[in-house]
């Protein structure tokens, strides 16, 4: 009996774990972002495996493949190391969160700071790359910080 409720708790507590994001502060997850992009949240959709639109308000996220995208206007490139600077972006929110289509309505009409990386200006980090404006002069001195270190160790090499 001990060892299926130990098998049960393990069970569960996977699942638990494969669902859930460790917690960065700002400079953590500044660190491992290549874009700070200030914009608009314009449209969400959700899309199924295939890339064909889901409408279904109750359509969740998880092993069934759907995804679900924030269409953003970009209004200023805090932060980018590429030239190419983009005026609408299309990012995905993490799948492993198991949320309904309806939980991101209210998405639409606002205004935040996106921590994004790579060449496909994908999320940061799992969670937490969405940050309010609220946020903007801390960003700005974290990334500041972390351009005159940059520079301190490029002239020390």
């Amino acid at each position: 009996m001990k060892i299926l409720l130990l098998i049960l708790v393990f069970a569960f507590t996977s699942n638990v774990q494969s669902t859930s994001v460790p917690e960065k502060n700002l400079e953590e997850v500044l660190e491992m972002t290549d874009h700070v992009i200030r914009g608009l949240i314009i449209r969400v959709d959700m899309i199924d495996r295939d890339g064909n639109e889901i409408t279904d308000l109750d359509s969740r996220t998880g092993r069934n493949g759907n995804k679900m995208r924030i269409h953003l206007e970009v209004y200023e490139v805090i932060k980018s190391n590429i030239t190419t600077k983009p005026s609408m972006l299309i990012v995905e929110i993490w799948d492993a969160w198991h949320m309904t289509f309806k939980n991101i309505q209210h998405y639409p009409g606002n205004e935040a700071i996106f921590l994004l990386k790579g060449k496909e200006f994908s999320r940061a980090y799992s969670g937490h790359f969405i940050r309010p404006l609220a946020e903007r002069s801390e960003i700005d001195r974290l990334l500041s910080t972390q351009l005159n270190e940059k520079m301190k160790e490029d002239a020390a090499n």
